[in-house]
Order: structure tokens, then sequence, then C-alpha cells
């Protein structure tokens, strides 16, 4: 479970315990593919990825409107914001088990 030891509500209200898929796997095997050397991976390069490997995937069904929030919520990952050229700022997400390289 993304979540455990407690249900998070939908938008709509309705408590999300269940989930039918594995999402912890899902997201993690998403980070991994989009994932540079160092474990880093674009939140936008993660969202096409899940679009394409999980369309029915959507962070609103755990009650975020955005794919940024749920993954910041998530003990699963850690995320940094980074400056890039043109005055754009991305986020980026790791996986927590993943060791820093030396």
């Amino acid at each position: 479970m993304l979540f455990p030891g407690f249900a998070l509500e939908s938008t709509v209200g309705v408590p999300v315990d269940a989930f039918t898929i594995d999402e912890d796997v899902i997201l993690r095997t998403v980070v991994e593919a989009a994932s540079d050397y160092d474990g880093w991976a674009r939140i936008s390069t993660i969202g096409r990825l899940l679009t394409k490997s999980c369309p029915d995937f959507g962070s609103r069904t755990y009650g975020y409107q955005k794919l940024s929030d749920l993954i910041a919520a998530s003990p699963l990952f850690e995320t940094t914001r980074r400056s890039l050229p043109n005055d754009f700022t991305e986020i980026f997400v790791r996986d927590k088990r993943r060791e820093p390289e030396e």
C-alpha cells in the first residue's frame, strides 16, 4: 500500500483503503525506469510513464490533485526541487530504498 496504517479520502469523500493493483510496485517501477544514475527522476517523466503503463492510475483516486502531491505524501519516496535553465523549476523523485552514489 502507498500509505500503510490509514485510509485516505478521495476528493469525493469516499475512503480509499483497498487497492485493486499494487501501487507501490507500479510507482517504484516507474520511478526506477525514469531515473538517472543517482536514482533521481523528473516528476514529468514519471507522469508520462504512468499514463502509458497504467492509464487507470490517478492521484485523485487517493485524494490528491496532482501526482507530485501524492508522491510527496508517500513514505516511499524523497523529493527535491531543482532550478533548471530559463527559470524553470522541476520536481525530482527518488525511491528512499536507493542508496546515494558516493
